[in-house]
């Protein structure tokens, strides 16, 4: 298989910010974000896109920028035609959910992509994965692995589900297994902080790049400056007090 584009180099974690189109792309890219990730936030979870509107993003911004896209769920056989779909499209990577209930797909993954695009399995706060997913990944040869949550509303994110120990738990596994790591599902500025700690590869964001975190709403700009701001005062921080892996 030929080796895709890598992430870029730097402190992790790094910025990810969903967006629902080329013009929301390129604002997230001049305020900030590392990585741009196609995802529709009105069909949840993992709202995909029509191939077109991804390949829009990949072509105006495809050798500037990570992309990714999500994917929808993958099927009880462990595949995804979605995924398959997306990969022809140049994204680097595309992300496919494992729904609670669902985890034995796992154990016959069969996501073909097309070279070099990348698989990303995102599991849900509602059912944190076991290390023996984990490690099915990685003997599947998937490339990375995310937390997010299922449900959007009310629930308070991705902290209030999980333990910062477990969340830690999960950050330790990937990196063990060499499975790029995320962590997403309704995070805020307030997160940035303890979760960056964690050494992700990522954090993800949408709701909080909204006015009144409605995602579903319109980009701001002005809060993506916001969170790369706070993301590189940690990186700041971790520098000068030697703490940075």
């Amino acid at each position: 298989m030929l080796a895709g584009k890598d992430l870029p180099a730097g402190p992790r974690p790094l910025f990810l910010a969903s967006v629902t189109g080329p013009k929301e792309a390129r604002e997230a890219l001049g305020a900030g974000a590392h990585i741009i990730d196609l995802k529709n936030p009105n069909l949840e979870p993992l709202g995909t896109f029509h191939d077109e509107t991804v390949s829009n993003v990949v072509v105006e911004l495809g050798d500037r920028v990570f992309l990714s896209a999500a994917a929808g769920l993958l099927g009880e056989q462990g595949e995804s035609p979605m995924a398959e779909n997306l990969s022809y499209t140049g994204v680097d990577v595309v992300k496919v959910g494992v729904p609670p209930g669902r985890e034995s797909c796992l154990q016959v993954l069969s996501v073909s992509l097309s070279p070099p695009c990348r698989l990303v399995v995102v599991f849900f706060a509602e059912q944190p994965p076991l290390p023996a997913w984990l490690r099915t990944l990685h003997d599947h040869g998937v490339w990375g692995a995310m937390l997010d949550t299922l449900n959007k509303s009310g629930t308070g994110g991705l902290r209030k589900s999980l333990s910062l120990r477990a969340l830690e738990n999960f950050v330790e596994r990937c990196r063990a297994l060499e499975l790029r790591c995320g962590l997403a599902g309704s995070l805020g500025t307030g997160d940035i902080q303890q979760l960056a700690r964690l050494e992700p590869d990522y954090l993800g964001f949408r709701g909080a790049l909204c006015p009144g975190g409605a995602r579903a709403g319109r980009l701001d700009p002005n809060r993506v400056q916001l969170i790369r701001q706070k993301l590189e005062k940690h990186h700041e921080h971790t520098s000068i007090s030697g703490t940075t892996r």
